[in-house]
C-alpha cells in the first residue's frame, strides 16, 4: 500500500518537469525571432499559465489513482 503512494508521488513529479520542460520547449521552438533573448517576465507567465492548465487537466487521472490506492485503509477520513 506505502510502495503505490510512494510511485504515485514520484510520477507526479515526473510528469510536471515534463510539463513544464515541454511548454519551455513549446515557448521556444514558436517565438518570435526578433524577440529571442528580451521579455523574459512574459514569457514566464506564458509558461506558468500552459503548465498549470496541463496538469491541471492531469490531475483527474491523478486523483482516480489517489482514490483507489486509499481503497482499504483503516481510516477514510484521513485521506
Amino acid at each position: 500500500m506505502g510502495d503505490f503512494n510512494v510511485a504515485l508521488l514520484i510520477v507526479a513529479i515526473v510528469v510536471c518537469v515534463l510539463v513544464f520542460f515541454f511548454n519551455v520547449y513549446l515557448l521556444v521552438n514558436f517565438q518570435h525571432p526578433d524577440d529571442a533573448n528580451q521579455a523574459y517576465f512574459p514569457k514566464f507567465v506564458v509558461v506558468l499559465g500552459l503548465s498549470v492548465a496541463a496538469i491541471s487537466i492531469l490531475m483527474l487521472p491523478a486523483d482516480v489513482a489517489n482514490r483507489q490506492a486509499c481503497q482499504h485503509a483503516i481510516y477514510n477520513g484521513a485521506l
